[in-house]
C-alpha cells in the first residue's frame, strides 16, 4: 500500500477514552497474567490506531501546510494530543504497578517497561495546557519552514529542495546555495527568535512543574534515554574534541 492510500480518520476522543479506560481497568484487575496480556494487546491496538492517525495528519500537514483539511487536523492533534498522553499515563501506571511485571518484561521487553517508567516521569495532568502550547509553537515553526520559497537556479525552491545544491560538487554552487538558504532565515529571524523564546519558556515551565532542574534533564527522559545519560554524552563530546 502506498502512503497516499492510507485512510485518515479523526478519532473521537470521548469514545476512545471510554474504551481505553475500560481496558485499563481490566488490566488492573486481571486475576491472571494471560488475562492481563489479552487486555494489554487489545489496548495496544487502540494505541497503535491513535498513533497512526496522529502521524498521518502530521506528515500530510508538513508535506503541504496550505492544505486546509490537514492544517485543521494538526490543530486538533496539538490540542488533543496531551489528552491522549494522559490516557497513556493511566495505562503506564497500571503496567508499572502490575503484580505480573516479570512476565510483562519477558514478553514485551525490559525497554517497554522502562518506557512506561520514563513516560510517567515526563507527564502530569498539571502540564496539559503547557503541552498544548508547546505543540502549537512547534507546528508554527514547521509551517514557517515549509513556507520557504527560495529563488534559485531559475525556480522557487523549498528548504529540502535546496539539498542537492548544498551538496553539489561545485564549490561555487554550494556557496551560492548556502547564501540563498540562510537569506530565508535572516528574513524570518524575528519570527524564529520569538518562537524559540516562547518554546524555551514553556519547556522550562514544564520541566519545573515536573520536578526537574531544567529542560535538558526532561529531554533525556522524554527520549527514553535509559541506556546513557548526560554525563556519558559529555564524555563523548570530550573525546571528539580530544581525538
Amino acid at each position: 500500500m502506498k502512503f497516499k492510500d492510507y485512510k485518515y480518520e479523526r478519532p473521537n476522543y470521548e469514545e476512545i477514552k471510554k474504551s481505553f479506560l475500560e481496558l485499563v481497568d481490566k488490566i488492573k484487575n486481571a486475576s491472571t497474567y494471560d488475562e492481563q496480556k489479552l487486555h494489554i494487546n487489545q489496548l495496544n491496538n487502540i494505541r497503535k490506531h491513535i498513533e497512526t492517525m496522529s502521524t498521518l495528519a502530521s506528515i500530510r500537514n508538513s508535506i503541504n501546510t496550505a492544505d486546509e483539511f490537514y492544517d485543521e487536523e494538526q490543530n486538533y492533534w496539538d490540542e488533543q494530543g496531551p489528552l491522549y498522553t494522559e490516557l497513556n499515563s493511566d495505562f503506564y501506571k497500571v503496567i508499572v504497578n502490575s503484580k505480573f511485571k516479570d512476565e510483562i518484561k519477558k514478553d514485551y521487553s525490559e525497554q517497554f517497561y522502562k518506557i512506561c517508567e520514563y513516560s510517567l516521569k515526563s507527564f502530569s495532568p498539571e502540564i496539559i495546557s503547557d503541552l498544548q502550547e508547546e505543540n502549537k509553537l512547534s507546528s508554527q515553526y514547521t509551517k514557517l519552514l515549509a513556507s520557504a520559497k527560495i529563488p534559485f537556479d531559475g525556480e522557487e525552491r523549498t528548504l529540502p529542495g535546496m539539498g542537492k545544491y548544498l551538496l553539489s560538487e561545485d564549490r561555487n554552487v554550494r556557496e551560492a546555495a548556502s547564501k540563498a538558504k540562510y537569506a530565508f532565515f535572516e528574513e524570518h529571524e524575528a519570527e524564529i527568535d520569538e518562537i524559540y523564546d516562547q518554546l524555551v519558556k514553556v519547556r522550562t515551565r514544564i520541566a519545573k512543574k515536573l520536578g526537574f532542574n531544567n529542560f535538558v534533564e526532561l529531554g533525556y527522559v522524554r527520549m527514553t534515554r535509559s541506556d546513557y545519560n548526560p554525563e556519558m554524552v559529555e564524555n563523548f563530546r570530550k573525546q571528539v574534541l580530544d581525538y
